[in-house]
Order: structure tokens, then sequence, then C-alpha cells
């Protein structure tokens, strides 16, 4: 199956020895952002926040015009932005799907549960979607553009919640797990030691 396909490839692509990695390329590219957005909040303050970051929603007619508002410098900030945001977003799916995929198989979850680690990449795809619909408006009003975005915008949203939900769930999981093994292997060992301890004592 495709997305079986997809799913093992993510899982060697984001194994546990690139961790570090992933993590690394993903602060950089969010301090590039977060420099980008001050950036631009500066040039064009009464169009802030940027409509990435409404996570309320906007209409076609807001989309149009908000992208439609910037000019000079802000509309070339706007645009780089859109563009880091479009590496970002693939950035932060494979440090998600990584940690996806070390939670699962620390808990021996059954194999389809692996797929999870779709969700991430589901993410990011809509979210460089949006980020091209954006640049698409800054090169001029469309309305089907707009409308589009609208949409991408919305499931971005949902998508990112699912993402961090999903994230933390398996995280808190495996923990919560590992210490009541932790826990049960302690109580073993602590049965064993008094059970050797009173075959000794009755040997004397």
């Amino acid at each position: 199956m495709p997305l079986v396909a997809i799913s093992q490839w993510l899982r060697r692509k984001t194994a546990w020895k690139q961790f570090w990695t992933n993590t690394s390329i993903f602060l950089v590219l969010q301090a590039a952002i977060v420099v980008l957005k001050l950036r631009l909040s500066a040039l064009a303050p009464e169009l802030d926040p940027p409509l990435d970051y409404r996570y309320k929603g906007y209409s076609p007619e807001e989309a149009m015009a908000v992208m439609g508002a910037y000019s000079g410098p802000a509309r070339t900030t706007a645009a780089v932005m859109e563009i880091t945001d479009c590496i970002y977003s693939f950035a932060y799916a494979a440090l998600f799907s990584g940690l996806l995929g070390v939670s699962i198989a620390a808990t021996r979850a059954p194999e389809a549960l692996h797929l999870l680690n779709l969700v991430p990449l589901a993410t990011a795809v809509v979210d460089v979607f949006e980020n091209c619909l954006m640049l698409v408006l800054l090169a001029g009003p469309r309305a089907d553009a707009a409308r589009a975005v609208v949409a991408a915008s919305a499931l971005k949203w949902q998508l990112l919640m699912a993402t961090g939900s999903i994230v933390f769930g398996t995280g808190m999981y495996c923990v919560v797990k590992g210490g009541r093994g932790g826990g049960g292997k302690g109580r073993r060992g602590g049965e064993e030691s008094a059970a050797k301890a009173r075959k000794a004592t009755r040997r004397a």
C-alpha cells in the first residue's frame, strides 16, 4: 500500500539518530519565521497578525484585502516568509514524525499505528499548499485562490491540533507505560530477592 510505504520511508528518514539534526533545522527555521514575522509586523502593523497566524479563520475577501495591501518591503518580506514557511513545514513534519515513530516503537504498538506518522506530513502538505496560495494572492487578487486559502487554512489548523494531540498522547503513554514497566521489574526483583533470602535462611 502506498501509505504504508510512505510511513516506512518516514520512519527510516526520521529515526532517532536524525533527531538532533531535525531539531536543529526546526529551531533555525522557527527563528527565521519569528524574525520575518516581527519585520512584517513592523512594516505593516495595520495588517498584523499575518493570515498564517489567524487560527480563528478569515473570509476570502479579507484574504484578498490583506495580501493585496502589502506593498514594497512588506510585500517582499511576506513573500520570503511564505517561502521559508514552506521549508519549515517539512522540518516540523520530520521532527514530529520522528517523535511519533520513537514513541510508537517504544510502546510496541501494532504496526498499523505507525501510520500515525503520516499526520504531520499531511499537515505539512496542507501548510505548503496554503503558503503557495498566499504567494498567488500576493501576485494579485484572485477569488478562487482566496476561497481555496481559507479552506486550506482551516484544515491546516485542524491538522496541527491533531498532530500536537497525537504526539503528546503517544509520548505520555510511552512515559506512563515505561514507568509501570520499571515499577513492575522493581517489584519482581524485590520479590525474587526476598525469596532467595528465605531459602538461604531455611538452609542455614
